[in-house]
């Protein structure tokens, strides 16, 4: 099964696409801090990052840098409730974006989107070191 972390600071949003995720068949690990996706991703090999940009303690663009400064291939999509990120850095460094509006109906197609360019391995080809 593929296993994707998943870091968003809302709860809410973040059980909503869990439950999305879930339900066409990935393995799921929910943050709510970038810090303890960090922490995780020193033990656990996900196959992808899928990321709020708005976060309190690490935002989403730092978060992406420092997996990405251990695991360059790592699969990343970025979410949001904005309608276009004001950081361009965001969109040129992610391999995706989802509105968080849009995300019922095209989360899962950009998942899958992203894995079959990348390859499902892609994010666990190199391990972390600790971050």
């Amino acid at each position: 099964m593929i296993k994707i972390m998943l870091v968003d600071d809302n709860p809410d949003v973040a059980d909503l696409f869990s439950e999305i995720l879930t339900e066409a068949a990935f393995s799921v690990d929910v943050f709510t801090t970038g810090r303890a996706a960090l922490n995780s991703c020193v033990s656990v090999r996900y196959a992808m990052v899928i990321a709020d940009i708005n976060m309190p303690d690490i935002d989403g663009l730092a978060l992406l840098q420092m997996i990405r400064a251990q695991r360059p291939l790592m699969p990343y999509i970025f979410v949001s409730g904005r309608n276009a990120p004001r950081d361009e850095n965001i969109v040129q460094n992610a391999d995706a974006f989802v509105l968080k509006i849009d995300a019922p109906r095209d989360l899962t197609r950009k998942v899958i989107e992203v894995l079959a360019a990348k390859g499902q391995d892609a994010g666990t080809s190199q391990s972390l070191a600790a971050i």
